[in-house]
């Protein structure tokens, strides 16, 4: 039940609550004030009928990924939990073709908004501009989709995320060789913001000289493999003297960590990761992996798919900032995240109800 292009408004506002509120550190580029990003588009009034439900099309990267089938449940369960929601879920298996084809079809089946986690940030952009001549609102979730019209964006604060991994290592590894393993910035534009968090934090030991940067890059996919690899390669470039390593994502941590017990050093490397999936906590307890990152990905589903609707029936939303995406200035809200190790994993995630005892310690 797609409204027509002249009958839409477009307004960003203050309606959802956020989750813990702007990190103190690390504006996005682009925060100096509200956007408006609707300037020229057609204004709009709500024509949805009561009681009739509103089409949301999700469309995510992959499932190989726990934290993505995750994500896929909880749309899912809310969907359900809030009634007037009829959800059209797509997953792409990281093929940008196909998330592009399967776009045109959700458009084909009259969605009122679209949530999209992109495979490829740089080239969805002219299905998403179609989305907006179609009156149809779009969400951009976790990635920021480049040189497109968007009306939100929902993630976690990127440079908090690492800020929070980098002063960790330190804390544990004041001195020697350091890996960084950064994420695809294909699919993550907002990888810089990792690695300007990385050095913020960095450079005062490596203009003292007690801190080398042996290995600096990006992986592919996001692929275990390709970590792996690269993991070897700084292992053999230094000799197997690495002090730590700072890893995009719970799947390249274990990438980087299977390379390291191939050495015999699981464990004796520090080793950040961020998402909290349970294999990673599980190798926190073990200890070959130090830290993660724990997302509450259910509240950023949660309000997601809130503010989808309230954008798809001219509604506002809250925003905390915006991110320059190449087009304009997209309003985002941001999530805080916290760091878990094995001196509070149990008051995190299991006491705090995200996991189970026996689904960590099994």
């Amino acid at each position: 039940m797609k409204k027509s292009l002249w009958k839409r408004m477009v307004s960003l506002g203050l309606t959802l609550a956020l989750f813990g509120g702007l990190a103190a550190c690390g504006q996005p580029a682009g925060q100096d004030g509200a956007a408006d990003p609707g300037a020229a588009a057609p204004a709009a009034q709500d024509d949805n009928k009561s009681g009739e439900k509103m089409k949301i099309g999700v469309a995510l990267p992959t499932l190989q990924e726990e934290r993505w089938q995750n994500d896929k449940a909880f749309f899912e369960e809310e969907a359900a939990s809030m009634g007037n929601v009829e959800l059209l879920m797509q997953i792409a298996d990281n093929d940008s073709d196909k998330q592009f084809s399967q776009i045109e079809n959700l458009i084909s089946q009259g969605i009122d908004a679209l949530i999209v986690g992109a495979v490829d940030t740089s080239a969805i952009g002219p299905v998403i501009d179609r989305c907006y001549d179609e009156g149809i609102k779009v969400v951009a979730y976790c990635r920021l989709i480049q040189n497109a019209h968007l009306d939100l964006l929902t993630l976690f604060d990127q440079y908090q995320v690492q800020e929070q991994s980098v002063k960790y290592a330190l804390e544990r590894a004041p001195k020697g060789n350091y890996v960084l393993l950064n994420a695809d910035e294909t699919t993550l534009p907002e990888a810089e913001k990792y690695k300007e968090a990385w050095y913020d934090y960095l450079q005062p030991y490596i203009d003292k000289g007690e801190i080398t940067v042996v290995m600096d890059q990006y992986t592919q996919n996001w692929a275990a493999n390709v970590a792996m690899a690269n993991m070897e390669n700084a292992l053999a470039k230094t000799g197997n003297d690495v002090a730590a390593v700072l890893c995009a994502n719970d799947g390249i941590a274990g990438g980087a960590i299977q390379a390291l017990e191939a050495q015999g050093l699981a464990g004796k490397v520090v080793v950040t990761g961020h998402d909290a999936d349970v294999t990673a906590l599980k190798r926190i307890l073990a200890g070959t992996q130090s830290s993660t990152i724990f997302y509450n990905t259910h509240t950023q589903v949660t309000e997601t798919l809130k503010a989808a609707v309230a954008l798809a029936k001219g509604e506002s939303v809250e925003t905390t900032g915006t991110y320059n995406n190449g087009k304009m200035d997209v309003p985002a809200l941001e999530l805080k995240s916290q760091l878990v190790d094995k001196d509070n994993l149990d008051e995190v995630i299991i006491d705090g109800g995200i996991r189970t005892r026996e689904e960590i310690y099994d």
